[in-house]
């Protein structure tokens, strides 16, 4: 009865209607919006904006992009600059291709995915995420989290040329200095003077081979070598 009165009765969400076969699936992704919402609603209006979807951002070293695009008029249904958990439950539902009522990592990276072309400072991800190529995203999200973590030193959530060039520096590449400038240019794919973790992946990617979502001894040289 409740679930219908969200998909009845809230006038800016329409679930496409509630019935038993999918009403486990909308209670918990309802419920995984409400502890997101607690998690992040620093004001306690059980609302989400920008600035507050920032915090969290910032604290798992993702870019700020992204809470531009969750508050944009695709996801923000009533138009008042911040996500509700019904809007939250929505969007959820969306993405649960599976219909599980959670989200596994490939619906994770869809959900990033839809933000990010949704932002105005955003970009379209380069890779598409599905079932058959969650192994390989995964740990390029994880190779390429942990790399942009280590090398930030003015924690944007993204490596600039400069802070490349250290890091090829520190490694004792040669022409560190153009090789970064390269980098920044070919990667930076929003054009906001930095390279982020997606990015990063989109980049990675189109050197992994072996789909393995690293870069073996061969991959790591041609990747370096077409900088």
């Amino acid at each position: 009865e409740f679930m219908n009165f969200i998909d009845n009765g809230v006038s800016h969400v329409d679930l496409g209607g509630v019935t038993s076969d999918n009403l486990t699936q909308y209670l918990d992704l309802y419920n995984y919006a409400i502890s997101e919402a607690y998690y992040m609603d620093v004001n306690n209006d059980m609302q989400i904006s920008a600035e507050e979807y920032k915090v969290y951002l910032r604290d798992e070293g993702l870019p700020e992009y992204l809470a531009d695009g969750l508050v944009s008029a695709r996801f923000d249904l009533d138009r008042n600059n911040s996500i509700d958990v019904f809007e939250l439950t929505k969007f959820y539902a969306d993405i649960d291709i599976n219909t599980s009522g959670a989200l596994e990592f490939n619906e994770l990276m869809s959900y990033y995915k839809e933000l990010a072309a949704a932002a105005p400072g955003g970009y379209n991800f380069g890779f598409s995420p599905d079932i058959s190529n969650s192994y390989q995203l995964d740990n390029a999200y994880s190779e390429q989290l942990s790399f942009v973590s280590s090398w930030d030193t003015n924690y944007d959530q993204k490596i600039q040329a400069s802070e490349y060039q250290e890091m090829l520096d520190y490694y004792g590449y040669e022409n560190a200095s153009s090789m970064a400038s390269n980098a920044r240019r070919r990667f930076d794919a929003n054009r906001d003077g930095g390279i982020d973790v997606f990015e990063w992946m989109d980049a990675i990617l189109s050197f992994d081979s072996n789909n393995n979502g690293y870069l073996d001894a061969d991959e790591e040289t041609n990747f370096y070598n077409s900088l």
